[in-house]
């Protein structure tokens, strides 16, 4: 498909400032800004809470706390729980 886009002297300038700067010619950096454009209007936005989840999972991959992993510290919670009485409190400080 070929598709006629009148530019303004501004928008050209610009583009052009921006396509040599990726070693494109005019033409070529407008087809890659549009394909970038379509990919990410198509890829489904996440919700917050997914967002947040891959947010805590970086978080956490290699995380420690006084030189246990986090890991470890939730194995020793959940066998202190099952002691009566046992209160375990963490203060994580980011």
């Amino acid at each position: 498909m070929t598709m006629k886009l009148e530019l303004t002297p501004e928008l050209q300038a610009g583009l052009l400032v921006q396509a040599q700067r990726n070693g494109l010619s005019l033409e070529a950096y407008a087809r890659q800004v549009l394909l970038e454009r379509v990919r990410q209007t198509s890829t489904p936005a996440l919700s917050r809470s997914q967002i947040a989840g891959q947010r805590i999972r970086e978080l956490h991959k290699g995380a420690t706390l006084g030189g246990i992993s986090t890991r470890e510290l939730l194995k020793r919670a959940a066998s202190e729980r099952a002691r009566p009485g046992c209160i375990i409190r963490i203060a994580l400080v980011l």
